[in-house]
């Protein structure tokens, strides 16, 4: 372990554990050898508590006590109980590329200071097979940009590039209050409860340049019981009504405006058509949204 390597921080919020043996294995064998690796337990049996059990001393365990929301309370704990420069969080059943981690830092450890590190991702299925490469910037050499062009972009088409928190890695002083709790997943007193990852994409977009390498580095598993399936995951609704608080906080602050709002506002409307067949409450939620911007 070199002095020279800053402490990175691996945490795994855990709450399925299917596949938190590989999870684990994969943050164990990183070539980037300064790391701890900490799992914040948020199920309600000891499944997870055993699985760690089997690593022993190389695996940090904790129990959170704090079950708010799908999960954030389990973030927060991780956040506060982490002890490195940088934080690479892991979710329960996604793995990561030997070199994930030490590629990673090598970027975040650029002059120009990037606050939020990402890389590719590789879609695999249940059983861990590759599925496809997920790169919408259609990235060839590794991309260095202001992150409040990411911001702009995630706005205008009401999308989420950088994609799950298993492919980012970020300092964690960037991650904490004044007070130096664990920063809440609000932006200007809103909390944001489905796409808490865009929320924490445009606070890292808004302290510095964003930097994406173009090697797949993390692997995420395409499976029924993920969160992105609105049939295992009762919040995900949220995941729908936040695109509403990012159109908004995007023509707040004038990331964009014109022609730029309208085309937004119909990918918006795209959006919540898509999905009336799931919640036919969202059926007003389109035109409530315009009435707030046009009364903001």
């Amino acid at each position: 372990m070199s002095s020279e390597q800053p402490l990175v921080s691996i945490c795994i919020p855990a709450y399925k554990e299917r596949d938190l043996r590989t999870a684990i294995g994969s943050a164990l064998a990183q070539t980037y050898r300064n790391i701890e690796v900490i799992v914040s337990d948020d199920a309600p049996t000891d499944a997870i508590r055993n699985v760690c059990a089997g690593f022993g001393s190389a695996v940090r365990y904790v129990c959170n006590e704090d079950r708010v929301g799908r999960g954030r309370g389990n973030y927060r704990n991780l956040i506060r109980l982490a002890r490195g420069k940088y934080l690479k969080f892991l979710l329960d059943d996604d793995f990561l590329h030997p070199f994930c981690v030490s590629e990673l830092v090598k970027l975040a450890e650029h002059p120009s200071g990037p606050r939020l590190v990402a890389s590719l991702r590789q879609e695999v299925n249940e059983e861990g097979e590759p599925v496809k490469i997920m790169n919408p910037f259609q990235l060839e050499t590794t991309l260095m940009r202001d992150g409040r062009e990411l911001i702009r972009i995630m706005g205008l088409y009401l999308s989420n590039p950088i994609g799950e928190f298993s492919t980012v890695l970020m300092r964690r002083e960037d991650m904490l209050e004044p007070s130096g709790e664990p920063w809440g997943f609000e932006l200007e007193g809103q909390l944001w409860r489905g796409l808490d990852d865009v929320a924490t994409w445009i606070r890292l977009g808004l302290l510095g340049p964003v930097a994406i390498h173009t090697t797949p580095l993390s692997f995420f598993r395409r499976h029924p019981n993920v969160n992105s399936n609105p049939a295992y995951n009762p919040e995900f609704i949220y995941a729908l009504t936040d695109w509403s608080l990012l159109l908004k906080y995007v023509i707040r602050h004038r990331f964009i405006s014109g022609e730029e709002i309208d085309r937004s506002l119909a990918r918006l409307r795209e959006i919540y058509d898509m999905c009336a067949h799931l919640y036919p409450e969202l059926s007003g939620q389109y035109a409530q949204t315009v009435a707030e911007l046009k009364g903001g």
